[in-house]
């Protein structure tokens, strides 16, 4: 299969998971799908696949220096196995916080602003959740 399909192919078919965690957090299907963590297995398969597609990696590909990790880029399955990491972990984590946030009896409402940063700017968002978590202790 080719890079730019698996990319379309994860980087669209994801959407739906997270629609579920901002749209229908405690829906039943939301819970079987997504917190047993089926779409972080399944992006993580595609990873695994870009990974291992890549055959040799471009001359001064490494993870030692800026330049090293630029190298990679240009290869396309291991530009696709970076930004399969990214969407897996970014996934993951705000699964994560879903989570913790029902846990904790943070209303829903103030997970969306998350939720819907998490998937381009995913620390900054994480950020954002640590505070609204540590603001939502302080009142507990």
């Amino acid at each position: 299969m080719h890079p730019d399909t698996v990319f379309v192919l994860f980087t669209y078919g994801v959407l739906p998971a997270w629609g579920c965690l901002i749209f229908a957090p405690r829906w039943r299907w939301t819970r079987w799908i997504v917190h047993t963590m089926w779409v972080v297995a399944i992006v993580s398969v595609g990873f695994a696949w870009a990974l291992l597609s890549a055959g040799s990696w471009p001359p001064g590909a490494t993870f030692t220096t800026l330049d090293g990790v630029m190298a990679l880029s240009r290869s396309p399955h291991l530009a696709l196995a970076g930004w399969l990491h990214n969407t897996a972990f970014d996934f993951f984590v705000a699964t994560w916080a879903v989570s913790d946030a029902d846990r904790l009896g943070i209303r829903h409402r103030y997970m969306v602003p998350y939720l819907l940063t998490a998937v381009v700017v995913g620390p900054i968002a994480l950020l954002y959740y640590l505070a609204l978590r540590r603001v939502a202790g302080a009142r507990s």
